[in-house]
C-alpha cells in the first residue's frame, strides 16, 4: 500500500495539493488526472519521496517515507517517465538514487554508475519499461503510452501497487480509484 495522508504540496509557490488523502492499494490501478500543470508529475516525485510535503505524509505498507528511509523504499519501485521530455528529470535529485528506481533505464553511455548529471539519465535504446517489474512491489507511471494499459493492469492484477498519473480516457476506464487534482 502507498498512502499519502492529508498531503499537502507546494511547487514555486504555488500550492498544487491540499490536504489529499489517498490509499494506493495492491491489486488496483489507481489514476492521478487532472489538466495539465495542475501537479501530476510533481505528486507522483511527492510520492517516492523526491519532493517534501509541506504537511501531511506518504508512507508505504504503514512506514513513513522519510528523506532517511526514502531510498530503501525507492527500491521497491519502479518509475516509469513522461518518455517526451527527459529533461524534466534535472528536478531529481541524483541519477544514482533514480538508478534504483527507473525500470529499464540506463544512463546514456550505457554504464550503471553515477554521474554528476542528472539529465543525462535518458531511456536506453532498447527501452523495456517492464524489465524491472517482477521484482517491484510498487509501480508508478507518468503518462505512459496506451500500450502499457494490459501490462500495468497485469501489474495490478498481480497484485502490485500500480499508481498512474495521465488523461488517457483508455486509463481512466480500467481505473479501480481515481484521483483528481484541479
Amino acid at each position: 500500500m502507498l498512502e499519502l495522508n492529508n498531503a499537502t504540496l507546494t511547487l514555486h509557490g504555488r500550492q498544487l495539493v491540499k490536504e489529499l488523502s489517498v490509499m494506493a492499494l495492491g491489486g488496483q490501478l489507481t489514476v492521478v488526472t487532472g489538466p495539465a500543470g495542475c501537479g501530476k508529475t510533481t505528486l507522483l516525485r511527492a510520492m517516492m519521496g523526491f519532493l517534501p510535503l509541506d504537511s501531511g505524509y506518504v508512507s508505504v505498507d504503514g512506514c513513513l517515507l522519510t528523506p532517511r528511509s526514502a531510498t530503501t523504499f525507492r527500491r521497491t519501485m519502479a518509475y516509469l517517465p513522461q518518455q517526451e521530455s527527459p529533461a524534466d528529470h534535472r528536478q531529481l535529485p541524483s541519477t544514482a538514487d533514480m538508478e534504483t528506481v527507473f525500470a529499464g533505464c540506463t544512463l546514456v553511455d550505457g554504464t550503471p554508475q553515477a554521474s554528476a548529471h542528472p539529465d543525462s539519465l535518458m531511456p536506453a535504446s532498447n527501452f523495456n519499461p517492464l524489465a524491472d517489474l517482477s521484482s517491484k512491489t510498487i509501480v508508478i507511471a507518468d503518462d505512459p503510452s496506451p500500450d502499457l494499459l494490459p501490462l500495468l493492469a497485469n501489474a495490478a492484477h498481480d497484485g502490485r501497487v500500480v499508481v498512474v498519473a495521465t488523461n488517457n480516457d483508455l486509463f481512466l476506464r480500467q481505473a479501480d480509484r481515481i484521483v483528481s487534482l484541479s
